[in-house]
């Protein structure tokens, strides 16, 4: 080896992440997933969104409505607030849909779908038995 070269390591430098083992990544989508599953669901709060959007404007009076039959009608801050509200819960249970195919949905909630709940009827097959 001549002075202009430098030593190379023989092995990989290693971080402290890969001497621990590295963690697996977790899937983007729920593993058989359809993909036109995954656009249906990432479609959903973009066609609920100019909804939203035109409430809101419509109740700030720039969509072009007005109180033309009532002139003397002023809108209340609960119009305001309920509007805003309404197209925030739209909008959050559009985003819901997200989870249909994301993991974060797939695992659900701490505890919730995991256990058994007892059934207030007997499944199916026992129904056609007893109208026999």
């Amino acid at each position: 080896m001549t002075a202009t070269q430098s030593a190379r390591p023989t092995t990989a430098p290693t971080s402290e992440r890969t001497k621990r083992g590295a963690a697996k990544p977790k899937p983007k989508y729920v593993p058989g997933t359809p993909r036109w599953a995954q656009l249906a669901a990432h479609a959903v709060p973009l066609v609920v969104l100019p909804s939203s959007i035109w409430r809101l404007l419509m109740t700030a009076g720039a969509a072009g409505v007005d109180h033309s039959a009532n002139p003397g009608y002023r809108s209340q801050l609960s119009d305001y607030l309920y509007v805003l509200l309404l197209s925030a819960v739209c909008e959050g249970l559009a985003l819901l849909t997200l989870g249909l195919v994301k993991p974060w949905g797939a695992d659900g909630l701490a505890g919730v779908g995991r256990r058994r709940h007892p059934r207030l009827l007997p499944p199916p097959r026992h129904h056609a038995r007893a109208l026999r």
